[in-house]
């Protein structure tokens, strides 16, 4: 899918990130955070963006 190893690592920690924030989040608040969204948003787009057909 992303055939760069540098933008693969990139992906791959921002997601870790975003699932230890979504974690935090439900476990203190029971909701996620615009911030969380936004952040899930942008993983997606960047994925999006390096993907090769």
């Amino acid at each position: 899918m992303v055939k760069s190893n540098e933008q693969r690592q990139m992906l791959y920690e921002l997601d870790m990130s975003i699932m230890r924030l979504r974690t935090r989040e439900l476990q203190t608040t029971g909701a996620e955070s615009e911030e969380a969204v936004r952040l899930t948003g942008t993983y997606h787009n960047l994925l999006r963006m390096w993907a090769h057909p």
